[in-house]
């Protein structure tokens, strides 16, 4: 990530971790959703900062950033500003985009649909995506990204021009780390995770599979 978008992730880490960091913050977080009928009153289930990246934490935070901000000006929070501040939250609104797109791409490559085969095809079509999505970008659409579209058409403070270049600057720097060689050794894999599926045994195969080419 560029420093733009970690300085936004760790700042939702010291956030969700604040609300998380008692039972009495999380009880009193939950009870303000109830009372106004808010939907995310599991907002903050999350057991480390690793589910953060998979679930859809950024969302439920950009959605109920009101609430969160009230939260967090009650408990005097240092952060509490940024929940109002479009330069932040437009940064937010993108990195949920990209990370719910890359959860949907991890999800795609387990169970029966992830086999050696699909997976180099999954890989190409994400490359594909993302060549797109910077294009659009550079043209000044973002209807790829839809947190980040509706953020912008209801936010007046806010404008592409803000995070254009960022976006620009991170989707090239993800594509190319799709670019690096498919390097992983099977006996860097611990027998407690090659167990469940034999995958050392598995991943010799398709690394010594010609018709595979992971160096796309």
């Amino acid at each position: 990530m560029s420093i733009e978008l970690n300085t936004v992730m760790v700042d939702m880490i010291q956030i969700v971790g604040f609300i998380r960091s008692s039972a009495l913050n999380s009880r009193l977080f939950n009870q303000m959703c109830s009372d106004i009928q808010l939907e995310f009153e599991h907002l903050l289930y999350c057991s480390s900062v690793r589910w953060l990246f998979r679930g859809k934490v950024l969302q439920r935070v950009l959605d109920a950033r009101a609430e969160v901000e009230i939260f967090l000006n009650e408990k005097k929070h240092a952060l509490s500003s940024k929940l109002s501040d479009p330069g932040w939250l437009v940064k937010l609104a993108y990195q949920s985009d990209i990370f719910s797109e890359l959860n949907l791409l991890n999800m795609s490559m387990q169970g029966k649909d992830g086999t050696p085969i699909s997976v180099p095809e999954k890989f190409k079509s994400f490359k594909a995506k993302m060549r797109l999505w910077k294009e659009k970008i550079e043209q000044g659409t973002t209807r790829s990204f839809p947190l980040l579209n509706l953020f912008l058409e209801d936010e007046e403070d806010a404008s592409l021009l803000d995070i254009q270049n960022v976006i620009v600057g991170h989707l090239k720097k993800l594509s190319g780390e799709f670019d690096r060689p498919f390097e992983v050794h099977a006996e860097d894999l611990s027998e407690e995770e090659s167990s469940v599926h034999n995958l050392q045994e598995k991943l010799v195969e398709v690394q010594h599979d010609e018709t595979l080419d992971f160096n796309f």
